[in-house]
């Protein structure tokens, strides 16, 4: 009779008298010549024969790195269980409203060290606070007219309650004089306020009227300026916003005639390099026309225009330097003539 006899492997073995004491099926057999049969296994990670594997070969931890980890682990997960906050931290501690201190001692016969709760005996009393009293294993009351928002508290006389119209009446006291500077976002409200009344309060730069002479070249029979009544009146410039205004008044001592060609007279006042304006071609394009009333006690009640005139387009300051540039009469004017302008805008400069 030919007999197989296989073998398993196993990490927990049954022992050998547990498998004769409870056997499937037990043979006693006398074996002679045992037959050991060669794995089919030969080689692996590059060794042949009888291969030992170790732990590189297989890719599993060298001896004692287990025990390593768990060591260094071990303190740390101890250290967290001791800091951990408990459970009873998470609880919500408030238990409800009620209507009655006997309705709470019979909803809640038991409950927890930091629970509590509100009763409402209704309109006319304030809300009651109840706290659990762990030594005497009930309920007591601890607080009077108990508020669960502030729309039920009553308000205080020092703490106010935030009201958009108590806001708009809230009084600016400790206000104090301040620097007209920049309102930085490190200021308080009350500063901010002052740092703007300083700014309010700083005047507009007053514009510099100049006399004619100071202008440009004024003809010898063009005077600018009017003795009216013992007042002398002087015609007078400023830059404004970069922009050249006129205003005041003059004489003339001469006839001015104005070409057939142009319909100008001979330049008034020529202007200096500083007083230059911008034209985009020769002429007065940019330029207004300025109303002159005559003094109609001097002179007849004739209308009169002075006209800005220049040679060339001038746009910039290299232009200006070249160009020719002065203030005409658009029409005659007689000797004698005093006029009046009123300030008015002649037109932009080239150098503001």
């Amino acid at each position: 009779m030919n007999v197989a006899l296989r073998a398993f492997w196993s990490n927990n073995p049954l022992s050998i008298q547990e498998k004769i004491n409870k056997p499937d099926v037990i043979i006693n057999l006398n074996f002679g010549n045992v037959l050991t049969l060669t794995t089919g296994v030969r080689s692996i990670n590059n060794k042949t024969g009888n291969v030992f594997l170790n732990a590189i070969d297989v890719g599993a931890d060298s001896v004692g790195a287990a025990r390593n980890v768990y060591d260094e682990l071990s303190p740390k997960v101890d250290a967290l269980i001791d800091n951990k906050l408990d459970k009873i931290d998470y609880v919500q501690h408030f238990r409800g409203i009620f209507s009655s201190y006997s309705a709470l001692k019979s909803a809640l016969t038991q409950a927890l060290d930091g629970d509590y709760a509100h009763i409402d005996t209704g309109v006319g009393f304030g809300r009651l606070c109840a706290i659990w009293d762990r030594d005497d294993q009930e309920w007591r009351i601890i607080e009077a007219n108990v508020a669960l928002n502030t729309d039920e508290m009553p308000e205080g006389s020092t703490n106010l309650y935030f009201k958009s119209e108590r806001v708009r009446q809230t009084s600016l006291a400790g206000l104090s004089s301040q620097t007209a500077t920049d309102i930085l976002e490190t200021d308080s409200l009350i500063t901010a306020l002052a740092k703007l009344q300083a700014q309010l309060k700083i005047k507009a730069v007053e514009p510099v009227w100049v006399r004619a002479n100071e202008v440009g070249i004024c003809h010898p029979n063009f005077l600018p300026y009017a003795i009216i009544a013992g007042e002398t009146q002087h015609l007078e410039f400023a830059k404004i916003g970069g922009l050249l205004w006129v205003r005041g008044a003059f004489t003339t001592t001469a006839n001015f005639s104005a070409t057939s060609s142009n319909y100008l007279t001979t330049a008034l006042i020529t202007f200096n390099t500083n007083y230059k304006m911008q034209s985009i071609a020769m002429g007065g394009a940019m330029g207004s026309n300025i109303t002159v009333t005559p003094n109609t006690y001097l002179t007849s009640n004739e209308i009169l225009r002075l006209l800005f005139w220049s040679d060339r387009a001038c746009l910039n300051t290299e232009q200006a330097k070249n160009a020719i540039q002065a203030l005409h009469a658009s029409s005659n004017i007689r000797t004698e003539i005093t006029g009046h302008v009123m300030p008015m805008c002649i037109a932009a400069l080239i150098t503001p």
